[in-house]
């Protein structure tokens, strides 16, 4: 290209960007040296992933309103990428942005929307509160105003960027071989993302790697059929199943959201929420409307290893075939923890199978165990939960094998579940906020942390009168735990 042609390519980049309400100066310098990226539609980086490749370290990329069809992988970096937003004024909107990944024809291009691979603090759909600096200086995260009549001025500093409204993307698949969100070993946060698929069937996130520990926090997962189908790369090569929810290792965390609810959730044989390794935890959460009657549960975990941890979870509405949770505990042991169910409340939910053959009575509502060895000591613990109309209208309450008309845990342990504090035939006193009994730390249920607690919690050291942390075991850990708290009120 002739050097006038290129001034006057170069010109019209800066007369279009800043006609379309674009800095002509992109990316944008802040004030503790980090950059802020306009990218997508009617900017000087139509394609989101060659930003993400330019950024740096503790760099924004904020993406204009649109649909955008495209892999795009944050490989290592620590990056912030986030719809355009307008500071100035209340409601402060965020841009409506989906990204969605890409096929060619009826074939799938590549299997994922957003993959993400180790980028430790990297945020995606949210700002984070706090930007580390590559001298390790913590610094308040600024935003740029996306008002084309703002001349674009940095807004104070953003303590209160997490109150920005209609912050997120949406985030879809659109072939039975493919997901919108591909964790690998990452240490990520997706936040406020809406993810689902473009044409009805699809997976929703894969989570691999013994050291992933990615966030989703106040993520809804809505509007997709899994079919269980393996993932499919670009390069031919094949991974683990696409269902809503797939994790095959690591300790990753799903906070605030929901799967189903008003856009039910449903899945093939592989379940709605497939554990085959790692420890996942769930908390405030809610598992709603999923249908997964040839699966053996609506969320199935399987392997020696595996484990899941739910607090403040509502599991409602949810068909399966064995069982709500259901655990191939094959190998499982002590030493390798339990799983645990906190404050969590489990209504109308219906599993297929029955214990005892075609005579047998209904049973599963909650959990069911296979490959559990007879008379040991159960690896599934309860504490502060509900139970509601599972299988059975009127069927209240934590049921064993004792009443023969249905049973909530089916397992060969012995018991067949570890049950801490006790079950309500209600649904815990708000079980996404305040637990039922008063806290973890008010031992005596008087509604305050005090030092009456700390001499019935030392009374108890050695016993199994009050396991504070669910770990099994009553010690100092629960002594310290109440002492941390002491002098607060429960709710």
């Amino acid at each position: 290209m002739k050097l006038s042609n290129m001034f006057a390519a170069a010109a019209a980049t800066t007369l279009a960007g800043t006609a379309l309400g674009v800095p002509a100066n992109n990316p944008v310098w802040t004030t503790n040296g980090t950059q802020i990226w306009f990218a997508g539609n009617n900017t000087q980086y139509p394609d989101i992933g060659d930003a993400v490749n330019a950024a740096s370290d503790g760099d924004i990329i904020m993406v204009g309103a649109g649909e955008y069809v495209e892999s795009i992988h944050i490989n290592n970096k620590d990056i912030t990428l986030v719809p355009c937003v307008e500071v100035a004024g209340g409601t402060r909107p965020a841009d409506l942005v989906t990204f969605v990944n890409p096929t060619e024809g009826f074939n799938n291009a590549n299997g994922y929307a957003i993959r993400m691979t180790g980028s430790g603090n990297s945020y995606v759909g949210s700002y984070r509160q706090f930007t580390q600096l590559g001298n390790g200086q913590e610094t308040t995260t600024v935003v740029l105003n996306c008002n084309s009549s703002s001349n674009y001025a940095l807004s104070a500093p953003a303590a209160g960027a997490p109150a920005i409204t209609g912050m997120g993307f949406n985030i879809n698949s659109r072939s039975i071989d493919n997901v919108a969100i591909y964790a690998t070993d990452s240490q990520g946060t997706f936040q406020n993302c809406t993810i689902s698929t473009a044409q009805g069937f699809g997976g929703g996130v894969i989570v691999t790697g013994a050291t992933n520990t990615t966030q989703f926090v106040d993520c809804v997962f809505s509007d997709m059929i899994a079919t269980g189908n393996p993932l499919k790369l670009a390069d031919g090569t094949t991974g683990p199943a696409c269902n809503v929810i797939t994790v095959t290792g690591g300790r990753p965390l799903f906070a605030g959201g929901n799967i189903g609810g008003p856009n039910p959730c449903a899945a093939g044989s592989d379940g709605i929420v497939r554990l085959t390794g790692g420890t996942t935890t769930f908390d405030n959460y809610t598992i709603s409307n999923c249908t997964a009657w040839a699966s053996d549960g609506t969320v199935w975990a399987s392997g020696a290893d595996t484990r899941v941890n739910m607090s403040r979870v509502v599991l409602d509405t949810n068909t399966s075939r064995f069982g709500t949770f259901y655990w191939d505990a094959t190998g499982a042991t002590e030493a390798g923890g339990y799983c645990n169910f906190m404050r969590c409340n489990f209504t109308d939910n219906q599993t297929a199978n029955t214990y005892g053959g075609s005579n047998g009575f209904p049973a599963g509502g909650m959990a069911w165990v296979d490959g559990a060895v007879a008379g040991d000591r159960p690896l599934i613990n309860f504490s502060d939960c509900g139970a509601q109309n599972n299988n059975i209208s009127g069927a209240n309450g934590y049921q064993a094998n004792g009443n023969g008309n249905f049973m909530s845990v089916a397992s060969d342990w012995h018991p067949y579940a570890r049950i801490a504090r006790s079950f309500s035939t209600a649904a815990p006193t708000a079980p996404n906020d305040v637990p039922v009994s008063g806290g973890t730390t008010d031992v005596n249920g008087d509604g305050t942390t005090d030092a009456a607690d700390l001499a019935e919690l030392q009374a108890a050291l050695g016993t199994c009168d009050y396991d504070g942390d669910l770990n099994g075991s009553i010690n100092i850990e629960d002594l310290l735990g109440v002492i941390a708290a002491y002098g607060s009120t429960c709710q």
